[in-house]
Protein backbone atom coordinates (compact mmCIF):
# COMPACT_ATOMS: atom_id res chain seq x y z
CA UNK A 1 0.00 0.00 0.00
CA UNK A 2 2.71 2.75 0.77
CA UNK A 3 4.54 1.64 -2.47
CA UNK A 4 1.38 2.38 -4.58
CA UNK A 5 0.70 5.80 -2.97
CA UNK A 6 4.44 6.53 -3.44
CA UNK A 7 3.79 6.09 -7.08
CA UNK A 8 0.28 8.08 -6.94
CA UNK A 9 2.30 11.01 -5.08
CA UNK A 10 4.75 10.81 -7.81
CA UNK A 11 2.32 11.02 -10.86
CA UNK A 12 0.04 13.88 -9.20
CA UNK A 13 3.56 15.83 -9.09
CA UNK A 14 4.17 14.79 -12.59
CA UNK A 15 0.90 16.81 -13.42
CA UNK A 16 1.80 19.71 -11.58
CA UNK A 17 -0.84 18.84 -8.69
CA UNK A 18 0.75 20.95 -6.06
CA UNK A 19 0.32 19.24 -2.10
CA UNK A 20 -2.46 17.53 -0.86
CA UNK A 21 -5.75 19.85 0.37
CA UNK A 22 -5.86 17.86 2.78
CA UNK A 23 -3.99 14.67 4.30
CA UNK A 24 -3.85 12.46 7.23
CA UNK A 25 -3.29 8.54 7.43
CA UNK A 26 -6.20 7.71 5.89
CA UNK A 27 -6.85 10.10 2.94
CA UNK A 28 -4.99 12.90 0.59
CA UNK A 29 -7.26 15.27 -1.16
CA UNK A 30 -5.75 17.15 -4.29
CA UNK A 31 -7.38 20.06 -6.33
CA UNK A 32 -7.31 19.55 -9.67
CA UNK A 33 -5.21 22.02 -11.80
CA UNK A 34 -7.97 24.84 -12.79
CA UNK A 35 -5.96 25.18 -16.54
CA UNK A 36 -7.11 21.41 -17.09
CA UNK A 37 -9.81 21.30 -19.56
CA UNK A 38 -12.97 19.88 -18.78
CA UNK A 39 -13.88 16.97 -20.93
CA UNK A 40 -15.49 12.96 -20.44
CA UNK A 41 -13.37 10.66 -19.53
CA UNK A 42 -13.26 6.65 -18.80
CA UNK A 43 -11.47 4.78 -15.81
CA UNK A 44 -11.85 1.22 -14.32
CA UNK A 45 -14.52 0.28 -12.26
CA UNK A 46 -15.11 -2.64 -10.05
CA UNK A 47 -14.77 -6.78 -11.21
CA UNK A 48 -10.80 -6.35 -12.55
CA UNK A 49 -7.81 -8.40 -11.60
CA UNK A 50 -4.63 -7.11 -10.45
CA UNK A 51 -1.74 -5.73 -13.53
CA UNK A 52 0.06 -8.74 -14.73
CA UNK A 53 3.16 -8.56 -17.09
CA UNK A 54 5.07 -10.50 -19.29
CA UNK A 55 8.23 -8.15 -19.41
CA UNK A 56 9.90 -9.79 -22.26
CA UNK A 57 7.44 -9.27 -24.59
CA UNK A 58 6.40 -5.57 -23.07
CA UNK A 59 3.33 -6.69 -22.01
CA UNK A 60 0.71 -5.74 -19.55
CA UNK A 61 -2.88 -6.94 -18.66
CA UNK A 62 -5.90 -7.14 -16.34
CA UNK A 63 -8.37 -10.04 -16.31
CA UNK A 64 -11.99 -10.44 -15.70
CA UNK A 65 -14.19 -12.70 -14.07
CA UNK A 66 -17.63 -12.99 -15.31
CA UNK A 67 -17.66 -9.15 -15.60
CA UNK A 68 -15.98 -5.62 -15.18
CA UNK A 69 -17.38 -2.44 -15.02
CA UNK A 70 -15.98 0.31 -17.16
CA UNK A 71 -17.04 4.10 -15.61
CA UNK A 72 -17.63 7.18 -17.94
CA UNK A 73 -18.08 10.41 -17.14
CA UNK A 74 -19.29 13.35 -18.85
CA UNK A 75 -19.24 16.59 -17.11
CA UNK A 76 -20.53 18.48 -20.09
CA UNK A 77 -24.11 19.83 -20.47
CA UNK A 78 -24.30 17.91 -23.58
CA UNK A 79 -24.31 14.26 -25.05
CA UNK A 80 -21.29 13.26 -26.36
CA UNK A 81 -20.17 10.36 -29.12
CA UNK A 82 -17.21 7.87 -27.33
CA UNK A 83 -15.51 5.61 -29.13
CA UNK A 84 -13.75 3.42 -26.79
CA UNK A 85 -11.20 0.88 -28.25
CA UNK A 86 -9.98 -2.61 -26.67
CA UNK A 87 -6.83 -4.49 -26.98
CA UNK A 88 -8.00 -7.85 -25.47
CA UNK A 89 -7.25 -11.42 -25.81
CA UNK A 90 -10.12 -14.52 -24.27
CA UNK A 91 -9.12 -17.14 -22.53
CA UNK A 92 -8.85 -20.44 -24.01
CA UNK A 93 -11.15 -20.02 -26.99
CA UNK A 94 -13.19 -17.64 -28.71
CA UNK A 95 -15.58 -15.80 -26.32
CA UNK A 96 -18.50 -13.28 -26.76
CA UNK A 97 -18.28 -10.04 -24.88
CA UNK A 98 -21.47 -8.79 -24.05
CA UNK A 99 -21.74 -4.92 -23.25
CA UNK A 100 -24.65 -3.20 -21.13
CA UNK A 101 -24.75 0.46 -20.66
CA UNK A 102 -26.46 1.83 -17.57
CA UNK A 103 -28.16 -2.00 -17.45
CA UNK A 104 -29.22 -1.46 -21.68
CA UNK A 105 -27.74 -3.38 -24.06
CA UNK A 106 -24.67 -1.83 -25.94
CA UNK A 107 -23.94 -4.81 -27.91
CA UNK A 108 -21.55 -8.01 -28.48
CA UNK A 109 -18.11 -8.37 -29.63
CA UNK A 110 -16.35 -11.70 -30.15
CA UNK A 111 -13.29 -11.87 -27.96
CA UNK A 112 -10.54 -14.46 -30.10
CA UNK A 113 -8.07 -16.18 -28.37
CA UNK A 114 -4.26 -16.26 -27.76
CA UNK A 115 -3.21 -12.65 -29.27
CA UNK A 116 -4.41 -9.35 -28.19
CA UNK A 117 -6.60 -8.12 -30.71
CA UNK A 118 -8.23 -4.37 -31.07
CA UNK A 119 -11.70 -3.89 -30.43
CA UNK A 120 -13.83 -1.33 -30.77
CA UNK A 121 -16.80 -0.01 -29.39
CA UNK A 122 -18.77 3.70 -30.59
CA UNK A 123 -21.58 5.19 -27.57
CA UNK A 124 -23.63 8.23 -27.21
CA UNK A 125 -22.47 9.45 -23.47
CA UNK A 126 -24.90 11.37 -22.33
CA UNK A 127 -24.22 13.80 -19.65
CA UNK A 128 -23.21 12.50 -16.50
CA UNK A 129 -21.34 9.49 -14.60
CA UNK A 130 -22.18 5.52 -16.04
CA UNK A 131 -21.48 2.23 -15.98
CA UNK A 132 -20.30 0.31 -19.03
CA UNK A 133 -20.48 -3.12 -18.01
CA UNK A 134 -18.64 -6.39 -19.89
CA UNK A 135 -19.80 -9.92 -19.40
CA UNK A 136 -18.52 -13.06 -20.50
CA UNK A 137 -18.47 -16.24 -19.47
CA UNK A 138 -15.97 -17.35 -17.24
CA UNK A 139 -13.93 -20.12 -16.59
CA UNK A 140 -11.93 -21.53 -13.65
CA UNK A 141 -8.21 -21.14 -14.32
CA UNK A 142 -5.65 -23.73 -12.11
CA UNK A 143 -2.84 -21.93 -12.50
CA UNK A 144 -4.64 -18.78 -10.96
CA UNK A 145 -5.93 -21.48 -7.97
CA UNK A 146 -9.18 -21.84 -9.90
CA UNK A 147 -10.32 -18.22 -9.96
CA UNK A 148 -12.91 -17.71 -12.76
CA UNK A 149 -11.28 -15.61 -15.87
CA UNK A 150 -12.61 -15.17 -19.20
CA UNK A 151 -10.80 -12.57 -21.23
CA UNK A 152 -7.89 -10.56 -20.41
CA UNK A 153 -7.69 -6.75 -21.91
CA UNK A 154 -4.14 -5.35 -22.48
CA UNK A 155 -5.07 -1.66 -23.36
CA UNK A 156 -8.09 0.57 -23.55
CA UNK A 157 -8.42 4.23 -24.87
CA UNK A 158 -11.35 6.62 -25.06
CA UNK A 159 -11.80 9.45 -27.45
CA UNK A 160 -14.79 11.94 -26.68
CA UNK A 161 -16.27 14.03 -29.78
Amino acid sequence: KTEYFDHVRQVLQQLNFGPPLVSDADLEAYAVPRDWPVKPLLFLGAGWQPVEQQPDAGLKWRWMGQEAELRLYNPLDQPVAATIKLSAASYKQPRPLHLTLDGADAGTLSIAPDQPTTYQVRLLVQPGEHSLMLHANAEPDPGRQNTPISVRVFQITSDFR
